[in-house]
C-alpha cells in the first residue's frame, strides 16, 4: 500500500509541476465593447473585447426570456444557429465556446429582440469550468422586421418655394417611409 501512496503522490507532483494545476481562478475581468456589426432578417453578427478569461462562453435569447447564468463545473455545447446549442434555461442558448472575438448567430426571428451576454472562463487542469458570473458584458439588438414587396409609387413634387418643398407619393406596404434627398441633379444611392 505504501508503493500505491508513494507513487501517486508523485504523479500528483508531477501534475502540479507540470502547469496543470487543479485550481483554476475564476477570471476577473469582463469582456466588453460588445459591437452589433451586421443586422440581418434572422441575424446578428457582433463583435468584442475579450476580458481575461482563458475561454469566453456566449449566450443568446429573445430578450422577453429571463436571463440564465452558467454553472461552474458545466459543459456546454455551442452551436451559432440558435436554438441548437446547449439550453441554460428559460431559453438562454450557448451559441460559442472559445477565444475568439466575433461571431453571427443565425436561426432568429424577424423583427425580435436579443439580448448577448458574454462571459469569461477558465478551465482547471481536470476540465473544470470556472465562470465569471458576477460582471458580464451584455447588450440587446432587434433583428430587422420583414423586408417590403412593393415599393412607393406616384410621387409628386409642388411648391417650388426657396424654403418650402412638399413631396406627396402613394406608399408601399412597408411600415415606414425613408426620403433620401441632396443637392445634386440626380441621386444613384440606396439606403442600407
Amino acid at each position: 500500500m505504501k508503493k500505491f501512496s508513494t507513487l501517486l503522490t508523485v504523479l500528483v507532483l508531477a501534475f502540479l509541476l507540470a502547469g496543470n494545476s487543479a485550481a483554476a481562478q475564476v477570471p476577473t475581468v469582463p469582456a466588453n465593447n460588445l459591437t452589433f456589426t451586421t443586422i440581418g432578417l434572422n441575424s446578428l453578427s457582433f463583435t468584442w473585447t475579450r476580458g481575461n478569461g482563458e475561454y469566453c462562453l456566449v449566450v443568446v435569447r429573445a430578450s422577453t426570456s429571463s436571463a440564465s447564468l452558467p454553472s461552474n463545473g458545466s459543459n456546454y455545447s455551442p452551436n451559432a444557429s440558435f436554438g441548437l446549442g446547449s439550453n441554460l434555461g428559460n431559453l438562454n442558448y450557448v451559441v460559442y465556446e472559445s477565444v475568439g472575438t466575433s461571431m453571427t448567430v443565425s436561426n432568429l426571428l424577424s423583427n425580435t429582440s436579443y439580448t448577448v451576454r458574454i462571459y469569461e472562463f477558465n478551465i482547471d487542469g481536470f476540465g473544470i469550468e470556472y465562470y465569471l458570473t458576477s460582471s458580464y458584458e451584455t447588450g440587446s439588438h432587434y433583428t430587422l422586421a420583414t423586408a417590403p414587396t412593393v415599393g412607393p409609387s406616384g410621387i409628386t413634387v409642388s411648391g417650388y418655394d426657396a424654403a418650402i418643398t412638399t413631396f406627396n407619393w402613394t406608399g408601399g406596404n412597408g411600415a415606414y417611409h425613408l426620403a433620401a434627398l441632396r443637392q445634386s441633379t440626380s441621386y444613384t444611392g440606396y439606403p442600407t
